[in-house]
């Protein structure tokens, strides 16, 4: 798996000469170009950000039509949605893939709940098979650490808050190795632990139930082996030991619950990555190779619908990368990349449910081989003094067994081995033309593809099944700088079509699987819009709207057809406007964000709907040369939705109520 690297790493020491070393600044434009006008978003967090508040759905807050829909769990059950497109709960492939710097995630429950460690982060738009080796349908966001300054630093934050909320993170870097004179080894180093009481209350048992509690490492290595050689290594861990999951039922009180017992959520993850680059005459030479180890033992649950519902799942997903990519040197008038992606993943899991103390409902276990292996590379030409184009492609092949055995069944239905192969042929073209050096005008034509599976919670092998997703993405987009450069202006409209549209929800009482909606259509468009009229005041404002609908869609069990309803999980509309000031040390920062309605089944049913909402969150502070304090709020005027439903078991994940916290932070060194 990693023998490329190997020979890599052997080659790099004797290349010295070939080309200068640059700082690997947080810029991933270099080497994945975005094309034209904004399709490439820069998401980096403030300074003053508390590491409380950086959570992967605050983040997401700050693009337009990118939502998550958060279980509670972790990650697990977790859905990561943009321009209507996204992940099922539990079976299909990401539609958002997320990288941890050299590390790509396997899928959405793999996703870190808290952001410590990684405070910069940028979305790139739409499908990207022709640049990133783990590709997405709807877009890839990568989120950065901090990396090594001009000399080296220490960080200590400390902080509390609502419901005994208690966190600690400490980050460290040495000098860039890319300093000159400096050593030739570099480190960052982030540790991170977080501790909070539930604020859902069992009135039966007397005790809050979702507590959270977790912890990470994470930390990079950079090498210069030569004057044009460098290896990276990467290490991350990442543990929640929590409560049960927040779920309380709908025809109930959103901070309340009767049950005679309580579950818990116990998640680990393990990444690591390797990664060789070796700078030549004809461009960059990169290889990375990775693994993820991810496990959920157990997740445990306690739920009276009535009658009373106990699930315990255990589930483990590893997974081996290899990504290969050149890269033109910068400055030629053909500018391209190529690359080879090869993964091989294993999930197995276990899942038990009963009716406490009468009979079991479903006891089962799975395993699932996936292969996938892909070609993948893009060129851009300047045509002229205004024009560029952008061409790619990927070809692409994904391999997939699955085992399922029902232990409520010694034969026939239950019990069934299947596999299945999925190829993808993925175009990408983008032309580009600048009015000035401020304004530009993109459109862009691509394919991207989800690899289609099995659905494990079901003993049907016939409806097991389901088909690849392939979706056709057409996007217009204008940008412009204003006014001495202190107003920014990005606008977007987009036409998105899929066919074989993956949809994952409870269809009976024992049948939980993935159908696929023959035809699904989104349409929409975002504004972005950003004010720095001095160095003390910014301000910015975005909108997203998107109508996403199930042109063809007949319920698997019943044959209702819900064509031209809203595919689940995507709202019509978010908006967000914020504003930042700070000057002599005092800072001080608000944003709202609204968020339209949103259906949770395919249905329309206004009993699995979230209404329309506002939220809120500021924070205020001092800081000088060696300290900070900060104090903030998150959902100031305690507005009550959830975060999450699930239709089958009728039960949603109330967002958090209002919470407060203060922070402080001394630092030693340079500043982190």
């Amino acid at each position: 798996m990693a023998s490329a690297l190997v020979v890599l790493a052997l080659v790099v020491p004797v290349a010295a000469g070939a080309a200068e070393i640059a700082e690997d600044r947080v810029v991933i434009s270099a080497e994945r170009p975005d094309d034209g006008a904004a399709a490439l978003a820069a998401v980096a967090s403030e300074d003053d950000w508390p590491v409380a508040s950086r959570s992967l759905s605050s983040l997401t807050a700050r693009v337009p039509n990118l939502q998550v829909q958060g279980g509670g769990a972790g990650s697990f059950g977790d859905l990561l949605t943009y321009r209507g497109l996204t992940n099922t709960p539990y079976f299909s492939d990401p539609a958002v893939t997320v990288y941890l710097d050299d590390l790509p995630l396997p899928g959405t429950s793999t996703n870190p709940a808290l952001l410590a460690g990684f405070p910069k982060a940028a979305f790139a738009r739409g499908p990207q098979g022709s640049t990133f080796g783990r590709s997405g349908t709807a877009g890839v966001l990568s989120l950065f650490s901090e990396q090594p300054g001009e000399s080296a630093g220490m960080e200590l934050r400390a902080s509390a808050g609502s419901y005994d909320a208690r966190g600690l993170l400490l980050g460290a870097r040495t000098v860039s190795a890319y300093e000159e004179a400096a050593s030739p080894v570099d480190a960052t180093l982030t540790a991170s632990l977080s501790r909070r009481d539930g604020y859902i209350r069992n009135e039966r048992i007397g005790a809050r139930v979702n507590d959270l509690d977790s912890s990470s490492v994470s930390a990079r290595v950079r090498w210069r082996t030569g004057e044009a050689s460098r290896l990276a290594f990467q290490f991350l861990t990442d543990r929640h030991a929590d409560g049960a999951q927040p779920l309380v039922p709908l025809d109930g009180l959103p901070y309340s619950i009767e049950r005679d017992r309580e579950g818990r959520t116990d998640i680990h993850l393990l990444g690591l990555a390797m990664k060789g680059e070796l700078d030549t005459s004809a461009g960059r030479l990169s290889s990375i190779t990775s693994h993820t180890d991810w496990k959920l033992e157990p997740y445990d649950n306690h739920m009276v619908l009535p009658p009373a519902l106990d699930s315990r799942i255990s589930q483990r997903q590893r997974a081996w990368n290899e990504e290969l990519r050149f890269v033109s040197a910068p400055g030629d008038a053909l500018q391209w990349s190529a690359g080879g992606w090869f993964s091989r993943s294993t999930t197995a899991g276990d899942v038990t449910r009963s009716i406490p103390n009468l009979f079991p409902i479903e006891s089962s276990v799975f395993e699932l081989e996936s292969r996938s292996t892909a070609l993948f590379g893009e060129a851009r030409r300047v045509l002229g003094d205004a024009w560029s184009l952008m061409a790619g492609l990927r070809i692409e092949r994904t391999e997939r067994s699955f085992d399922r055995q029902d232990r409520l069944a010694f034969q026939g239905p239950g019990m069934f081995t299947s596999s299945r192969t999925f190829d993808a042929f993925l175009p990408r073209l983008a032309l580009t033309y600048s009015a000035s050096a401020r304004t530009s005008i993109t459109a862009s034509l691509s394919r991207g593809a989800k690899a289609g599976g099995w659905s494990a919670y079901t003993g049907d092998p016939e409806l097991a099944a389901f088909a690849a997703e392939r979706t056709t993405a057409l996007e217009l987009s204008f940008s412009t700088r204003l006014r001495n450069d202190t107003i920014d202006i990005v606008t977007r409209m987009f036409a998105y079509d899929t066919r074989d549209y993956q949809i994952e929800r409870s269809f009976t009482e024992v049948d939980y699987l993935v159908a696929n909606a023959p035809r699904a259509r989104s349409t929409g468009a975002e504004i972005e819009l950003k004010w720095r009229p001095g160095t003390q005041f910014s301000a910015g404002t975005s909108i997203g709207a998107t109508r996403s609908v199930l042109r063809e869609f007949a319920d698997p069990f019943s044959g209702m057809r819900y064509s031209g309803n809203r595919t689940p999980y995507a709202p019509a509309f978010d908006a967000r406007v914020n504003v930042a000031w700070h000057a002599n040390g005092w800072f001080a920062a608000a944003d709202a964000t609204a968020v339209g309605r949103t259906f949770f089944d395919e249905a329309e049913s206004s009993r699995f709907a979230q209404r329309a909402r506002v939220t809120s969150s500021a924070r205020a502070g001092y800081e000088a040369a060696r300290w900070r304090i900060t104090a903030f709020g998150e959902n100031l005027t305690a507005e009550r939705y959830y975060t999450l439903i699930v239709p089958g078991v009728l039960h949603g994940v109330p967002a958090a109520p209002r919470t407060w916290g203060v922070e402080f932070t001394v630092r030693v060194g340079d500043r982190i």
